[in-house]
């Protein structure tokens, strides 16, 4: 699978592999059910749980770029009902970032979910082509009223011929609404802020280029309010909000590549899978990010968290691995 949440009132655990949804038992791992709930969708999927509406949020990205208007079912985003595991409705990218919608547009479409805990508000982040300029959109929506209008940011990177791809991942921290932004193929991180919610822009307050890193995970210490984020390699770094490195945290493995990172809601532990590696990293920011490396997985690239259990999301063939 690519990403997955827990449901707490099913005690489910919804999981996605490109356009096909996973409903799976949140005690043991196994499955009870699936759903495909885009048939076009052959590439990356993401999935988030919004408690407010009590719908799941599901998108894919892709590698293709569409530069039409009526490519424009192509980019989604799915809110699910996760009792009928039905499509409730949808709403395209494209008119939700109006910089898509123009002819000379090409998407390829959403990369990041987060739901904002109990708030009713959920951010996106998604990548296109506009005139030929790559462009990075980070977005935060109303769950109830999505098309109402967002506050938006928005990057244009003239770097590499990929340049739609630069998009990997963002980390809000919920307290303050800041979200750090990675972006991979010019190795710079972007940090914004909502500070007016409801203002209509995101407000960029920091933007720090490294030559010497490619970062791909990132999450948020939401306590201590640092960005954790993963490099292409063995690394993670420690970032503060004016994009200085705090700590280094050295996984001693060259081929660990993590491109997703957790937090525990609870307990405050980090959890960054080793894709590369089939290992997962846990780290403590209460003692001095203090690290304990977990072995036996099979491509592991998410983390989900129920209430009692840590499970690995897994690209293998076996779709949920609990963490011990």
């Amino acid at each position: 699978m690519d990403q997955a949440v827990y449901h707490p009132a099913s005690n489910s655990i919804f999981g996605v592999r490109g356009g096909i949804l996973f409903k799976l038992n949140a005690d043991t791992g196994a499955l009870d059910d699936t759903f495909v709930f885009d048939p076009n969708c052959f590439s990356d999927g993401h999935i988030a749980y919004d408690s407010v509406t009590d719908r799941l949020l599901a998108a894919c990205w892709s590698d293709k770029s569409y530069k039409s208007t009526s490519d424009q079912s192509d980019r989604p985003l799915y809110f699910i009902d996760p009792v009928t595991l039905l499509v409730a409705s949808s709403v395209s990218m494209y008119a939700m970032f109006s910089e898509t919608n123009n002819s000379d547009n090409a998407g390829n479409g959403i990369r990041d979910i987060i739901c904002e805990p109990s708030s009713g508000f959920f951010w996106l982040g998604a990548s296109c082509f506009n005139s030929f300029l790559p462009q990075t959109l980070i977005g935060r929506f109303n769950s109830t009223t999505p098309l109402a209008g967002g506050d938006i940011a928005k990057t244009e990177d003239a770097f590499g011929s990929h340049g739609a791809e630069n998009l990997w991942n963002i980390a809000v921290r919920f307290s303050s609404l800041r979200v750090w932004v990675s972006l991979t193929e010019d190795q710079n991180k972007q940090l914004y802020e909502d500070s007016a919610p409801g203002g209509g822009s995101l407000v960029e307050i920091s933007n720090v280029d490294d030559l010497t890193r490619v970062y791909y995970g990132v999450v948020f210490d939401q306590t201590g309010g640092d960005a954790y984020f993963t490099r292409r390699t063995q690394f993670i770094d420690q970032i503060d909000s004016t994009g200085a490195i705090v700590d280094t945290i050295d996984t001693a493995d060259s081929i660990f590549v993590c491109y997703k990172a957790r937090q525990h809601p609870t307990n405050r532990l980090l959890y960054f899978p080793g894709n590369g590696s089939n290992k997962i990293a846990v780290v403590d920011p209460t003692s001095g990010n203090a690290l304990t490396i977990k072995t036996g997985f099979d491509l592991p690239f998410d983390i989900v968290f129920t209430p009692t259990k840590a499970f690995a999301v897994q690209r293998g063939a076996q779709g949920l691995k609990l963490i011990v």
